[in-house]
């Protein structure tokens, strides 16, 4: 479903999907969202196809990011106890890390919406996958 290829695996996604004008909600603070999306959020649970080898993949770099997350302050209260005068670059690993994170969970993984009919919507899936679900 990520890469196109038929495979045999499979992953069961399970979890609550809100409509989109949830989101909206935040701009009256934290409560009021939280409020919004347990409301009108609907549960699910789906067994989708799913290659083995995008797993591994998602793994090892969601990991590799959170070690760069973890290893910007490290570094930099190394640096700074050993005197080096430019110690608070270091944590620029930190936001590299973040940004692998996002990156990876953007690119490998999927996301279940509520669309506004009530429909759950697997998104950023390929465009392959997408047309033989249409068909």
């Amino acid at each position: 479903m990520k890469s196109g290829v038929p495979t045999e695996d499979s992953v069961r996604l399970a979890g609550s999907a809100a409509p989109g004008w949830t989101g909206a909600m935040v701009l009256f603070g934290t409560l009021p969202w939280l409020f919004a999306t347990s409301m009108s959020g609907r549960r699910y649970e789906v067994e989708l196809p799913w290659r083995r080898e995008l797993t591994q993949r998602y793994r090892g770099r969601r990991r590799a990011g959170w070690v760069l997350v973890a290893s910007g302050p490290v570094m930099a209260l190394v640096g700074a106890s050993a005197g080096v005068g430019w110690a608070g670059f270091l944590m620029w690993l930190s936001v590299l890390g973040v940004a692998a994170v996002v990156v990876t969970e953007w690119r490998l993984s999927v996301g279940v919406r509520l669309s506004p009919e009530g429909v759950l919507v697997v998104t950023r899936v390929h465009p392959d996958f997408a047309r033989a679900c249409r068909r």
